[in-house]
């Protein structure tokens, strides 16, 4: 998530920091994807193993190797607003090769000069870059913009969740996140990519790898076929399986957006009607995606399209609003977060 930081909030994120909390509807998010909260609610802290399993699975898939943005509060971000200077923490995640010098691999698979910290520890693998931008205020009209980018540690003796998850697991996850900000399909927005260019570009990653560090020993990372994905970022939740990418019948990697896994909380059949029956058939998928579009159908029409797609005659109206509410959110965010 995005934290907005405000002089009368600094308690609150003192108190969560490292946390994941759950809003009611006094959570307002904005479509730069910044947050609002009201100060009487704060949220109740997340403590279920599981929950906290899939959530941070998201958060680390929303960091997407370095890239120069268009709009700096796009992406992954974290605002700190002083009385005479606001500054902006950029967050993304990377592979770094580090001795006396440090590199670090951009979003166009290319590596970067960067000033290290003497007190970084060098043997890791991924470290987490943020790029900080000061606005400074100088005069009643004037201000003065500075900026550096940072390595910091993914894997530290004070890390969380994250610590758990294996280099494979990263890599995977950061090579898919920066495919899916860099390509947008308009008609199947879910999908990523094939699974044969995701095993191309694994490859290609993996050749860079060996080659800046000059080492006789090529990094593989054995991936036979997008079910292979589905299946290592999928939990167990309430006997039922909670997924965060599926494979679907033609091998394209599809990202079972966030807006999507909240109704696995709400409603297991229909999650598990729109994953199954939906997301893994791509002719199902592409209808569904373009339902949301289609402004000539009332909301009448939209069900008995979604009842044939999906194949249950259950489904009620309200349900119908709030899932082509939901497409319309997840569309919003791809445009936004697009390189």
């Amino acid at each position: 998530m995005t934290y907005k930081y405000w002089g009368q909030h600094k308690d609150f994120f003192r108190k969560f920091s490292n946390k994941i909390v759950k809003y009611d509807k006094s959570l307002i998010c904005h479509s730069c994807g910044i947050c609002d909260y009201n100060k009487s609610h704060n949220g109740n802290v997340l403590s279920n193993d599981k929950l906290l399993d899939i959530y941070g699975t998201y958060w680390l898939f929303s960091l997407s190797l370095p890239f120069n943005e268009n709009n700096i509060f796009r992406g992954n971000i974290y605002i700190y607003v002083g009385e005479r200077y606001l500054t902006i923490f950029k967050i993304y995640h990377t592979y770094a090769s580090i001795d006396t010098n440090g590199k670090y691999l951009d979003i166009n698979l290319n590596f970067r000069n960067i000033n290290l910290d003497n007190n970084i520890e060098k043997n890791l693998l991924t470290y987490l870059l943020v790029k900080r931008i000061i606005i400074e205020r100088t005069g009643e009209d004037k201000c003065k913009i500075s900026n550096n980018n940072f390595l910091i540690e993914y894997n530290n003796e004070k890390g969380g969740y994250y610590n758990k998850l294996d280099i494979k697991s990263r890599i995977i996850l950061m090579i898919l996140r920066s495919i899916y900000v860099t390509k947008l399909d308009n008609d199947d927005f879910l999908k990523i990519c094939s699974f044969q260019e995701f095993k191309n570009i694994i490859e290609k990653f993996s050749k860079f790898i060996q080659k800046v560090n000059s080492s006789p020993i090529k990094m593989n990372i054995h991936i036979q076929s997008g079910n292979d994905i589905e299946e290592m970022f999928s939990f167990n939740y309430n006997d039922f399986k909670i997924r965060i990418f599926v494979a679907d019948n033609r091998n394209n990697i599809i990202f079972v957006h966030p807006e999507l896994t909240s109704i696995a909380f709400e409603n297991e059949q229909l999650y598990t009607l729109l994953v199954n029956n939906i997301l893994k058939d791509e002719i199902k998928r592409r209808k569904l995606l373009n339902l949301f579009r289609d402004n000539t159908k009332n909301i009448v029409n939209k069900k008995e399209e979604l009842i044939k797609i999906i194949n249950d005659y259950n489904i009620e109206y309200k349900t119908i609003t709030e899932i082509i509410q939901k497409l319309k959110r997840i569309y919003t965010s791809r445009l936004l977060n697009r390189v």
